[in-house]
């Protein structure tokens, strides 16, 4: 809501973690289960158990066992009076919710629908006094719906009788109160049997993953973990690569989460649309769990692998995990200290000016913008200047990633017979990305031209060259301030190469 008075930094946080947990758990006669009055056209819901989410032994409890050890440590009261002094909502008045969007459109479509036992009019009262503007109601059908005078398309509210509160978009709103009242039909198919087929728990969520998703965002995901990238390089990669591959088949994500006493038990459920997919994609899981175990750095997050079940059935995929309190306390803190320590500034080690200039004359070095980690990070050289065509460069990296360069750099294409580094490093300049390969056999170099060739963002930012510089069977992508090395010729990789690096390093961003 527009205005929401957030007097600290903790307030918002906490909102959001609230709004988050429940979005990623959740989300005849009038009916009043909010679950049943999410409506048609949404294709992520979820559900939540707020008085188990709220329990002295529930989920938020862990709040106080993470930051017990903190200067500042807080308590599940802490947090619920940070939500009633931002919203005016006091959640302890509440039992169930659920969440409901449209994916392709959550700024026009969201909802979270609410039953508890609260007092109307003083909800009401408290939600005006949560929006620093006027707050207004206009009629729809016989209920009213609450929002700020002064937004074009504010987030709206209204409460329908029985304890239900409805908080969204005027659309959402207003589609809410029709399934109420028998004029819409509430959401059903595939996606509530899904969602249905996760059993009960304090938090359910399912979605429909969009026709396009994964194929859009499977190279981003790739590129955040390192360790896979290192894994997709060695033996058995095409394996690996055909298993990733089968994520494209994905149809439905599923999450829940119950507790039994002290016990949590974490389950998803992923939905291909065939079998075989589904076999795969439980074979790579499996196969990342195990590298997981290779490279934790934690003794507890190492033990939390290892209870992991993956199994799959027909075209289902099933992660399981049940672990107490403590041992997901313990990795919480452990990934708060890790994630502290990485983020803490360190002091940059000091660059050999290959020129001879006296460090004291050099420009301070670029720093190139932490996109993802694919690749290697290459400290920028002190200067990238023109120099005479013909003369050498003496570069820090071979091959290189900036630096001095001739005038002239190369058309986007495919350069069998090679090309200078003084050609190519003005190409890297320019935000273009520099495929340099060692491959002598048509059977290695066809399938690489081929794949650049289906890059999309090749002909625009590509320049592929042969390069007997590096060891033979090697490809080296190259951007500017970056490189990632492989013996695959691999689509997903070389994908999220240019995906994240094309057009976006480099001084000057100028296609080829």
């Amino acid at each position: 809501m527009p205005g929401l008075r957030t007097k600290r930094l903790p307030v918002i946080l906490v909102l959001v973690g609230i709004v988050s947990m429940l979005a990623a758990a959740c989300g005849g006669g009038e009916e009043t289960n909010p679950e049943k009055l999410i409506p048609d056209g949404s294709n992520l819901v979820a559900q939540v158990n707020v008085n188990g989410l709220l329990a002295s032994n529930g989920w938020l409890s862990l709040a106080s066992t993470v930051t017990a050890d903190m200067d500042d440590p807080t308590s599940i009261d802490d947090l619920l009076e940070d939500v009633l002094e931002a919203t005016g909502v006091d959640l302890r008045q509440f039992s169930q919710a659920a969440f409901f969007t449209d994916i392709g459109r959550n700024e026009e479509f969201t909802g979270l629908i609410a039953k508890g036992n609260f007092d109307e009019l003083a909800l009401i009262s408290s939600l005006r006094r949560a929006v620093d503007a006027l707050v207004v109601s206009a009629p729809y059908k016989d209920m009213l719906i609450y929002s700020a005078e002064d937004d074009s398309d504010p987030p709206s509210f209204s409460i329908l009788g029985d304890g239900i509160l409805v908080i969204g978009t005027r659309e959402a709103v207003r589609a809410v109160i029709d399934v109420q009242q028998g004029d819409r039909e509430r959401v059903s198919g595939d996606l509530i049997e899904a969602f249905n087929d996760l059993g009960g728990g304090m938090l359910r969520l399912e979605v429909a993953v969009p026709a396009d998703f994964i194929a859009e965002n499977l190279p981003f995901f790739l590129a955040s973990l390192p360790a896979l990238g290192d894994a997709l390089s060695g033996e058995g990669a095409a394996g690996l690569f055909g298993a990733v591959e089968n994520l494209r088949d994905l149809e439905f994500v599923g999450l829940s989460l119950a507790q039994n006493g002290q016990i949590f038990i974490l389950r998803t459920n992923l939905e291909f649309t065939s079998q075989e997919s589904a076999e795969s994609v439980s074979g790579l899981l499996t196969g990342l769990i195990t590298l997981g175990l290779s490279f934790s750095p934690d003794p507890a997050l190492t033990e939390l692998l290892k209870e992991l079940e993956v199994r799959h059935d027909e075209g289902q995929v099933s992660i399981r995990l049940e672990t107490d309190r403590t041992e997901i306390a313990d990795i919480i803190s452990s990934l708060i200290t890790t994630t502290q320590s990485e983020t803490s500034v360190t002091q940059e080690p000091a660059l050999r000016n290959p020129r001879g200039i006296p460090l004291d004359e050099t420009p301070e070095p670029q720093r190139i913008p932490r996109i993802a980690a694919l690749g290697d990070e290459i400290p920028i050289m002190p200067t990238s200047l023109h120099v005479a065509i013909g003369e050498e460069v003496d570069y820090s990296t071979t091959p290189p990633t900036s630096g001095d360069h001739w005038q002239r750099w190369a058309d986007c294409g495919f350069y069998p017979e090679g090309l200078t580094d003084e050609i190519i490093t003005h190409n890297l300049e320019h935000g273009n990305i520099v495929v340099n390969y060692n491959l002598t056999l048509e059977g290695q170099i066809a399938p690489l031209r081929a794949l650049i060739g289906n890059i999309p963002s090749s002909d625009n930012w590509g320049v592929t060259r042969f390069y007997d510089e590096i060891p033979e069977g090697q490809i080296v992508l190259s951007a500017w301030g970056r490189m990632y090395r492989t013996r695959v010729v691999d689509q997903l990789s070389m994908e999220a190469f240019f995906t994240l690096y094309a057009g976006e390093l480099g001084p000057e961003r100028i296609p080829c």
